[in-house]
């Protein structure tokens, strides 16, 4: 399997009526198509708490919050584990992302936000390399694209040149973590799951 390739073109933050402000990342599919992912900001926080990432590394996880949800469920989950087992386990490394007892490891199931971290970080891998791929906009270069109403109305959508890498760059300059969230993740899930993140 190869992995699809969408493009970053444009980068934006957006609040919604519920009063949660998210980063709009719109990429662009191999036949043209949008696909745009609505990241909440309040996710940076919390996954940096659940998988004890630097809060201020927004690289990491922005990577992280894009191509999780990639990341299947049930049966597919079964198969995608059962492939990086496989390449794992060929390369003389531990399957890493099941249990003993065949569970799939997660924050949940894991013996350590270590492990959980290298699970969630083997299957983002698989995801990379086998489903969808992310490509960062290159500085400098513009590109005509839609901007679309995420507010849902019918209004035409405007068509504006657009430098996406100096939009991401200027989100990600401006990004201040948000640490009260996530150390009120981070004691959230310490009392939760019985040890400490």
């Amino acid at each position: 399997m190869v992995a699809i390739e969408r493009a970053i073109v444009d980068a934006s933050t957006w609040v919604h009526d519920d009063g949660v402000e998210r980063w709009a990342i719109m990429t662009v599919n191999p036949d043209g198509s949008l696909h745009t992912y609505l990241l909440p900001m309040v996710g940076f926080a919390n996954h940096a708490a659940e998988y004890g990432i630097d809060p201020a590394d927004i690289d990491t996880l922005l990577r992280l919050c894009m191509l999780q949800l990639h990341i299947p469920t049930g049966k597919r989950l079964a198969e995608m584990d059962a492939a990086i087992a496989q390449t794992r386990q060929s390369q003389g490394m531990s399957a890493l992302v099941r249990t003993a007892a065949a569970v799939p490891v997660t924050l949940f199931t894991a013996a350590s936000t270590t492990q959980a971290r290298q699970a969630h970080s083997a299957r983002l891998d698989y995801v990379e390399q086998n489903l969808v791929r992310i490509v960062q906009p290159m500085p400098g270069v513009r590109r005509k694209v839609p901007t679309v109403s995420l507010a849902g109305d019918t209004v035409e959508p405007l068509v504006e040149e657009v430098d996406a890498a100096a939009r991401l760059n200027a989100l990600k300059k401006g990004f201040q973590p948000d640490l009260d969230a996530y150390e009120a993740r981070r004691v959230a899930l310490t009392e939760r799951l019985g040890r400490p993140l």
